[in-house]
């Protein structure tokens, strides 16, 4: 990003016509140019920030955001008082020493049309427990498909899911849980177009 900036410092004017090896126009950039380095804090857009400019002098910004989920969001199918306690002044659900081999899900609401790029469930580890992002269609009672897991505190990177609320539901599980297996919270890390 900083890149646009210094290589084309404000009051440089690009001419209409081509740019050296391509055979597409740039009229209309000069402006844009301009303007961005205008209201560029440091020579620097707003952190996690692309800017994308298209051949025919259009653009785009791609923001990353973070949606964060309190543990004590996450329920399980059968509570029962004497497996599971809920923090309420530290957020986490916390297996008893009773619970075992429990599940806890949460929904996921996330803005139509953006793009899950990472997720991450946080907490204590007691014994091994796992994570999972669904999805399904509204209304579906069966099964979600799997779009991302991990282990408990492993954030999974390799995800690119675009959010599709028309369709879609989306929700967190938390697979495994036992006695002090805490669920502390989660990260949903994701991006959203502006064009």
């Amino acid at each position: 990003m900083a890149e646009l900036f210094s290589r084309y410092a404000s009051g440089t004017q690009w001419t209409a016509g081509t740019m050296t090896g391509s055979v597409i126009g740039v009229s209309g950039i000069n402006p844009m140019v301009d303007r961005l380095n205008s209201i560029a804090p440091s020579n620097l857009l707003v952190s996690g920030t692309d800017l994308v400019v298209h051949a025919s002098g259009n653009s785009s910004f791609t923001k990353t955001s973070y949606l964060s989920i309190a543990g004590a969001e996450f329920i399980t199918g059968t509570p029962d008082v004497d497996d599971i306690s809920v923090g309420g002044d530290t957020g986490i659900l916390h297996p008893q020493a009773t619970a075992t081999g429990l599940s806890a899900t949460c929904g996921v609401k996330l803005p139509h049309g953006t793009v899950i790029t990472a997720a991450l469930v946080e907490g204590i580890i007691a014994a091994d427990w796992f994570w999972y992002l669904f999805r399904s269609a509204i209304g579906a009672s069966s099964t979600g498909t799997k779009l991302g897991s991990g282990l408990a505190r492993t954030e999974n990177t390799g995800m690119n899911v675009t959010v599709n609320n028309q369709s879609f539901k989306y929700w967190l599980l938390a697979s495994g849980l036992n006695a002090n297996d805490d669920v502390h919270g989660a990260r949903i890390t994701y991006t959203t177009g502006y064009d």
